[in-house]
């Protein structure tokens, strides 16, 4: 009877300490300075630990009943003293010692890692698996094309940028039984079907740079991340700033340079540079970009650890305005995003003044007219992997920027040439502070010819709205645009005749 009661608390006892030991160890060699107490590395698993549950209904971590469990359970697995160390010591045997794929991470040569499906499928792309039909690589064509066209009729400009990904430039790391399957990537698919396109300027590949800065010994990846490191993020920027510099030649003066060792005055603050941070992980781009501040006032920053989402910056005697859309490539290394809020930087050429960076966004024509509304920026980017670059160009067309590409490739009238009945035309109309009668619905701009209507299509309201619409037969008689439902101070009207 006494060693049926014994057993149970024996195995209690035994289960209690199993559990206590690890942290009773850990503070031991803490407090002899052999190892410090990072329970969970959010560097190393890219996420924020979970909190301690609580069953106090005043607390803001207050769970009930059954969730309580799972919540103390994730709290005690992310608490575990020794999690950090144990999870690089199963991924150290089971990647780089068996090299066995882990989920959508798959091993390289010595410590480099690559994707593979999901939301960034490089080595997929790396293998030739998206072979894109010529619809699709039509779409994209009259994507790049029809935001180029619509961003020029309100006075603005339009610059997308696929951004390189790991296996299309440190291929060499990836091994034998993979490199040698090398496919044909999306971005060289669509850079071909670009090479006749209005819109091949302002499509930016930064493959090249790339190649010729590691060819030229530069990293321009981290081996464990999917991310450019410092070098290759100021790659892309300075991507940017040259063609920005080409668009606007008397107003961008020149790009932000890179310092191997920067001169006292750039360390300074007082000259624009980037270098590599000094201290901390040593992995950082470091800025200093003279007179430029944080705008609060723009975009309020989160209450996350960082300005994670959406940040706005100024800089002293104005410039050219940016809207960018992108994703973590334009942020990740940037040492500026990792200080205190209102500290962010972006290593712009000389002669931006304002940037508003919209993090993890992508442009949809709602988010352009909601942007531009109130203010037309000068310059709107956005930013992609080009693995991405798949068959995923549809969505984000829309019938407006479908009939913006098709004006782009039409043919403007030759003089005193009225079009023949049944002829096809593409019309573009731009509205000049446009007002809704009904703030809950938007105005409707309609085509007429007399009282005939050829087609409408819906209008935000703002400063300036730009709205296409064809193909349509021509009329045989005078073409007018009205707008229903609100008012606009002006509606110019300009026509071309349809291409084939």
């Amino acid at each position: 009877m006494k060693s049926k009661r014994i057993l149970p608390a024996a195995f209690c006892v035994l289960w209690a300490a199993a559990l206590c030991f690890p942290q009773v160890a850990r503070l031991v060699l803490v407090r002899a300075h052999v190892v410090s107490w990072e329970s969970f590395s959010e560097r190393f698993e890219n996420r924020h630990p979970a909190q301690r549950p609580s069953l106090r209904k005043s607390s803001p971590r207050h769970v009930e009943g059954k969730d309580y469990g799972r919540g103390l359970e994730a709290w005690y697995n992310d608490a575990f003293p020794w999690r950090t160390e144990l999870i690089r010591f199963q991924r150290k045997i089971s990647f780089h010692w068996l090299k066995t794929p882990s989920g959508r991470d798959v091993p390289g040569r010595g410590e480099w890692i690559f994707r593979r499906g999901g939301d960034w499928p490089e080595l997929d792309d790396y293998l030739g698996a998206f072979e894109l039909t010529p619809g699709e690589l039509s779409d994209w064509l009259a994507l790049f094309e029809g935001r180029r066209e619509w961003a020029a009729a309100i006075g603005s400009r339009y610059l997308a940028m696929p951004s390189p990904v790991k296996a299309q430039v440190r291929w060499q790391e990836l091994y034998p039984a993979i490199r040698r399957h090398r496919g044909v990537n999306v971005a060289a698919q669509v850079r071909k079907a670009l090479e006749a396109s209005p819109a091949r300027d302002d499509v930016l590949f930064a493959d090249d740079d790339f190649l010729a800065a590691f060819e030229g010994g530069r990293e321009v990846f981290f081996d464990a991340d999917h991310h450019p490191c410092a070098y290759g993020e100021w790659l892309l920027y300075n991507r940017i700033n040259r063609r920005l510099a080409e668009i606007f030649p008397d107003r961008v003066r020149s790009p932000f340079p890179w310092y191997d060792d920067p001169p006292p005055a750039v360390l300074a603050g007082k000259e624009p540079g980037c270098w590599l941070e000094r201290g901390g992980d040593g992995l950082r781009l470091d800025i200093s970009s003279p007179g430029e501040t944080q705008d609060d006032d723009g975009v309020p920053p989160t209450s996350r650890r960082f300005p994670y989402t959406n940040v706005a910056t100024v800089r002293e005697g104005g410039g050219l305005s940016i809207l960018m859309a992108h994703d973590s490539y334009m942020r990740f290394t940037l040492a500026s995003w990792r200080r205190p809020n209102g500290s962010v930087r972006f290593p712009f050429a000389q002669g931006v003044g304002r940037v508003r960076a919209h993090i993890f966004q992508r442009f949809s024509r709602g988010f352009l007219e909601d942007m531009t509304r109130d203010e037309i920026p000068d310059v709107l980017i956005e930013q992609f992997p080009e693995c991405r670059l798949d068959a995923s160009a549809r969505k984000h067309l829309d019938p407006i920027i479908r009939a913006a590409a098709a004006f782009g490739r039409a043919a403007d009238p030759e003089p005193n040439r009225v079009p023949q009945p049944g002829e096809r035309i593409v019309v573009r109309m731009v509205l000049e502070d446009v007002r809704a009668d009904d703030p809950a619905k938007n105005p409707a701009a309609v085509l007429r010819s007399g009282n005939r209507e050829l087609g409408r299509r819906p209008v935000y309201p703002g400063v300036k709205r730009a709205v296409f619409l064809g193909p349509v037969e021509w009329p045989d008689g005078v073409l007018s645009v009205t707008l229903e439902g609100g008012t606009a101070s002006s509606t110019n009207l300009v026509w071309r005749i349809a291409g084939p």
